[in-house]
């Protein structure tokens, strides 16, 4: 609810449900209009070049990732620059027209940026996964390129590969989340990408609602 209050003086604050956006009568209302087309400049001039690159990154596309990213230095020097937003120029702001749709836009790409940070999370894991096994081939290079170490290495195997059976396997028990069940039943498994983060939401919603889940058991 939006509600313009008087403070007694002729001037006026409004207010938009709990938030006092403050701002005295006409010059509230155009600070909360320029801050609304920064905003959206900020979106079309920074944010939108960089939906098509998380989106790739996000689905694992890393080869066609790279080659969509754009010039990087030029978008950082586009958001830094105070003359790209009319920080000190508001007549540069009348151009523009009240567009509606802006927050869905901020949504989805504050989406794609949580897609991000877990695409991230999981090339970190495989990351350090990879260091552990060349730390693991480097200490066998070391061992075959010394004869001592190469005896030593044999000598140890032959006195403990007997309490081991070559047939031994080792069974992990391990359980799928049922929201993650019902993602790949409904839209297939994300293969080296992540989980769409507006697909899974939903998913949740359902199964909350339904009661199948409760919210204290949700875990990445």
């Amino acid at each position: 609810m939006v509600v313009s209050r008087s403070n007694g003086n002729g001037g006026s604050s409004i207010q938009i449900g709990h938030f006092n956006l403050g701002g005295e009568g006409k010059r509230g209302n155009r600070n909360l209009t320029n801050d609304f087309f920064r905003l959206k400049i900020l979106y079309e001039r920074v944010l939108y070049q960089l939906r098509p690159p998380m989106t790739l990154y996000n689905e694992g596309e890393f080869e066609f990732f790279m080659n969509s990213m754009p010039n990087v230095l030029t978008l950082t020097r586009v958001l830094n620059n105070e003359n790209t937003f009319f920080m000190n120029d508001e007549m540069g702001l009348t151009d523009y027209k009240y567009e509606g749709g802006l927050v869905d836009k901020y949504i989805f790409m504050t989406n794609r940026v949580i897609d991000t940070i877990k695409q991230a999370m999981t090339e970190y894991v495989k990351i350090r996964n990879l260091e552990n096994e060349n730390e693991e081939l480097k200490s066998y290079k070391d061992i075959i390129e010394d004869r001592d170490k190469l005896v030593e290495y044999l000598e140890g195997q032959q006195k403990t590969s007997h309490l081991f059976s070559a047939n031994a396997t080792l069974q992990v028990q391990y359980e799928l989340k049922l929201w993650y069940k019902v993602y790949m039943d409904r839209h297939g498994p994300p293969g080296d990408g992540v989980f769409n983060s507006e697909l899974l939401a939903d998913i949740i919603e359902e199964l909350v609602a339904s009661g199948e889940i409760a919210e204290d058991e949700l875990i990445f």
